[in-house]
């Protein structure tokens, strides 16, 4: 049942690796999922596919919005468990996935308004401007619905179970990637829809996910309740989920903004030099995989516990995963300093991209513990319902550290700098963050003493 607060008991190192490995399972998923619509678009010629790249920026960032709502659900539902308050959990849910619905319409009206302007605005034209709309009018007729399962499956997270949500999104994905061949280039009763077909694709997906998390939140964990006898419960519940999902979702926006700052100073050396730092950045999304997925693990753990003020249960959960940040972003280092010349040729056989390439997997894997200490921390932070100081943390690391560092470091040693000012930076970003959440965390038991 979903008000029991299974993270509050048992074994610390194999619950975190039962849940790591349900989001590690999701995380892939989505992951294939998004290369699956790249590459099927791509048989269409340069003008879909381009019309995709339009796409992606304003997906991220809407997606963003949600995505701050779903960590804020599973951290205030988790707390709620840990509280054995089973009203409170169903009311949370039900209202987060109900808020969920209201800024999905609004995005849905917004996004089919203006994106011919937008899309306009951000440099498309001509064929590819009328393909992109083509594209996210069907996407966003059909938002609402494609977000519903990502705060859904994060409140069924909240109750400690990580691999349903993990297995519902295993399932869209296998099922997107044998839909959009079908769709885009047609097959039997079913007409070629080039780029609609897999906005479509990516719908039909979507629905069954939604379907199956309704499933699992509504019948087997019951936490759906639709019975309001104070209004005011709702307005609560918002109120709670906003406090954390505001800051959660700047955070979202953030990164990859400054990235795409440090992208544009890194333009300054040639395309050589933005090719190596592009493929280094989804080497790094691949090689810290374990550490997003146990990071999004900590924030039900510390929040159930939390609840339960089982405060040295948190204490050991931060050690075990803090140890495994250390342990794994030392053993990557030392795996990418021997083969990062064949990763690098994977990516080009230009001889630059070669060597910038090889340079970055060096010197960013360097910094990838600390990094992971970082994340780690955001993480905690949100799960102790200390939004604002996780989101502080962050800009701190990205405009105050590591831009000024990457610029003042660029100019004088070149891409050289720019590659390890972004390491730097994730050093004292890392040592700020500890000394940021261990701080809170002693605060936080002071007053519950």
């Amino acid at each position: 049942m979903a008000n029991e607060a299974i993270l509050t008991t048992g074994n610390i190192p194999r619950t975190f690796i039962k849940m790591t490995s349900g989001m590690m399972m999701g995380f892939f998923a989505m992951v294939v999922f998004n290369i699956t619509d790249a590459f099927f678009v791509s048989k269409l010629g340069t003008e879909p596919l381009a019309a995709m790249s339009f796409s992606f920026p304003v997906v991220m960032l809407v997606f963003g919005v949600i995505f701050g709502i779903g960590v804020a659900a599973s951290s205030v539902i988790s707390k709620a468990i840990g509280e054995g308050d089973k009203h409170k959990v169903n009311r949370l849910t039900t209202d987060a996935l109900i808020l969920t619905f209201i800024l999905g319409l609004l995005i849905t009206i917004l996004g089919l308004l203006f994106s011919k302007n937008l899309f306009s605005l951000m440099g498309a034209s001509g064929v590819t401007l009328e393909l992109v709309i083509a594209y996210m009018n069907i996407w966003f007729f059909s938002f609402v619905f494609m977000v519903l399962p990502m705060v859904a499956n994060n409140a069924i997270r909240a109750t400690g179970d990580a691999i349903s949500p993990g297995i519902i999104m295993a399932i869209a994905s296998i099922l997107n990637v044998i839909l959009d061949p079908i769709f885009i280039f047609g097959f039997w009763f079913v007409p070629k829809m080039g780029i609609r077909g897999a906005a479509i694709a990516t719908v039909i997906s979507r629905m069954i996910s939604l379907i199956a998390s309704f499933y699992v939140i509504n019948n087997k964990l019951k936490m759906l309740e639709f019975d309001v006898k104070h209004i005011k419960e709702i307005f609560a519940s918002w109120r709670e989920i906003l406090y954390l999902s505001i800051p959660t979702s700047i955070t979202q926006i953030l990164i990859p903004l400054t990235m795409g700052i440090v992208t544009k100073i890194t333009s300054f050396y040639g395309d050589s030099a933005v090719a190596a730092i592009g493929a280094g950045s989804r080497v790094d999304g691949f090689a810290l995989m374990v550490i997003f997925s146990l990071s999004s693990v900590l924030i039900p753990f510390v929040g159930q516990n939390l609840g339960a003020k089982n405060f040295e249960r948190i204490f050991e959960g931060r050690k075990f995963a803090h140890a495994v940040a250390y342990v794994l972003g030392i053993g990557l280092f030392i795996l990418f300093f021997f083969i990062a010349p064949f990763i690098a040729r994977i990516f080009s056989s230009d001889n630059m991209v070669f060597m910038y390439l090889c340079d970055y997997l060096r010197i960013i894997s360097l910094g990838y513990f600390a990094i992971g200490l970082v994340i780690m921390c955001s993480s905690e932070l949100v799960g102790l319902h200390k939004p604002i100081q996780s989101t502080m943390l962050q800009a701190t690391r990205l405009f105050i550290v590591l831009l000024p560092l990457v610029l003042v470091l660029g100019k004088f040693f070149g891409v050289i700098g720019i590659f390890s000012g972004i390491t730097i930076a994730n050093f004292i970003g890392a040592y700020i963050a500890v000394f940021v959440v261990n701080r809170e965390f002693k605060r936080i038991v002071a007053v519950n003493q």
